[in-house]
């Protein structure tokens, strides 16, 4: 699966990535359909920012996240929220199938 990080006007962190790769590994496997994860880390002011795109089969959504004092948290708080997402998108597509059956 594709995986692309940036890193806008902050230092690069090889433990950040390989954070967010494991977290976009993890949406791959609970989304198949999933096929392309980017982050872009940033400074909003005095907050780290985290923005998580998650592109694929009939997916295209966007999450992010602020946190003061951590990259890390930020980081968890976007994928937390893309996973909500792709998890109300996959339960909408299940149930329309349902009851169309019906």
């Amino acid at each position: 699966m594709p995986f692309h990080i940036h890193f806008r006007d902050t230092p690069h962190s090889d433990y950040l990535r390989n954070e967010c790769e494991g977290w976009g590994d993890a949406l791959r496997t609970e989304f198949p359909e999933t096929s392309r994860v980017e982050v872009t880390v940033s400074h909003d002011g005095d907050a780290h920012e985290v923005h998580v795109h998650v592109t694929g089969r009939h997916l295209d959504f966007a999450s992010s996240a602020k946190n003061r004092e951590s990259v890390l948290a930020a980081a968890r708080e976007a994928f937390d929220k893309q996973q909500a997402q792709l998890r109300k998108h996959h339960e909408k597509q299940i149930f329309a199938h349902r009851r169309d059956k019906t």
